[in-house]
């Protein structure tokens, strides 16, 4: 009988110390894959009285991001081109019922963040009358899909132009001038589909791409100068924007893209402005997001010993993504050219 109780115990003992082990190890993923915020009483502790810009703040994730900063105390300019919506969002993020210093710390300037001389410009005009910008934040952009064969060359350099020339222009004018201040931080976002190419988006993926590579260079050439880089890899946000981009996508991006779900741009925007403040490099939603952002890494800045030792193991499940890529591609082709596979058929004979 003692022995039996005894053994029980050690059971119980093991069963206690399992469970235990299995609940901190699950915390930890979750926190490790970015599924967990920071408190509030954080983010105002970092970016209280900092001067934030947001372009493309008018509305979706620059919108969400400028409440969040705004509610944590810091002074956000919005850019973007159309006057009456950046009226509106500023409206919005400090309502007339709201105290006066609060309205003071929410600011617009209007430019076309593709055209690099309004870029320059706009840069001068607002840190002449609102200060010095501590931290950029580039979220202008668009996305336009189609088939390949079908979209225009136009197409393709309106999604450069809106995508990645219009993050450039503001990084370039703001990184000059942070570097003789020897601070700052510079936000640029990418998508998802910067990371993985995707069927329909032939224009769009590259675009996002090339913002990835620009981060990673800058990166480096900020470093020396106390200028820190964050890039943010969102998937499909639900956003004003999204909801007309989704017009132009073929069937089979939505079947892929629907396999990781749409976030809020709320929980986005959220996501960004932690990585902010905890400066890191890269910045994934969601858990396919952090896993999709492991497993194609590279030599990135922000990879850490922890995802290098588990990248073989997350790599090991690529085929079978692709191979389900290719399941949806050919699926949709199949659909789109029902004869293109049937044998021709030899005449009959007379």
């Amino acid at each position: 009988m003692l022995l039996q109780n005894i053994a029980s115990l050690d059971i119980l003992a093991t069963s206690v110390f399992l469970g235990g082990a299995i609940l901190i190890l699950s915390f930890a993923l979750v926190s490790y894959m970015g599924l967990l915020s920071s408190r509030p009483s954080r983010r105002e502790a970092y970016f209280a009285g900092k001067h934030v810009v947001i372009t493309g703040g008018s509305s979706g994730i620059g919108k969400e991001l400028a409440g969040i900063l705004v509610g944590a105390g810091a002074s956000v300019t919005l850019v973007a081109r159309n006057m009456t919506r950046l009226q509106n969002a500023a409206k919005e993020l400090a309502p007339p019922d709201e105290s006066l210093a609060t309205a003071a710390r929410v600011n617009i300037a209007s430019a076309d963040c593709s055209d690099a001389k309004a870029v320059d410009k706009m840069v001068d005009d607002v840190e002449s009358q609102f200060g010095p910008i501590d931290i950029l934040v580039n979220s202008a952009g668009t996305a336009v899909g189609g088939y390949f064969e079908d979209l225009s060359p136009e197409t393709f350099e309106f999604m450069m132009k809106a995508n990645y020339f219009a993050q450039l222009y503001p990084t370039h004018a703001v990184f000059k001038r942070m570097t003789h201040r020897r601070a700052g931080q510079i936000v640029l976002i990418s998508s998802m589909a910067g990371q993985i190419g995707i069927i329909g988006h032939s224009a769009y993926s590259p675009s996002k791409f090339a913002v990835r590579g620009l981060a990673e260079a800058v990166w480096y050439e900020g470093k020396p100068f106390g200028i820190g880089v964050t890039v943010a890899y969102p998937p499909d946000t639900d956003t004003p924007g999204y909801q007309s981009e989704k017009d132009t996508m073929p069937p089979e991006t939505h079947e892929i893209s629907n396999s990781s779900g749409v976030l809020t741009a709320e929980k986005v925007a959220r996501g960004i402005a932690d990585g902010m403040m905890r400066k890191q490099y890269r910045v994934s939603a969601g858990f396919n997001g952090r896993l999709l952002g492991i497993v194609s890494a590279g030599l990135n800045p922000g990879v850490g010993i922890g995802e290098v030792l588990s990248m073989p193991f997350l790599r090991a499940l690529a085929p079978i993504f692709i191979w389900d890529h290719c399941r949806v591609t050919a699926k949709g082709h199949a659909v789109r050219f029902p004869n293109a596979n049937k044998e021709a058929k030899p005449p009959k004979q007379v």
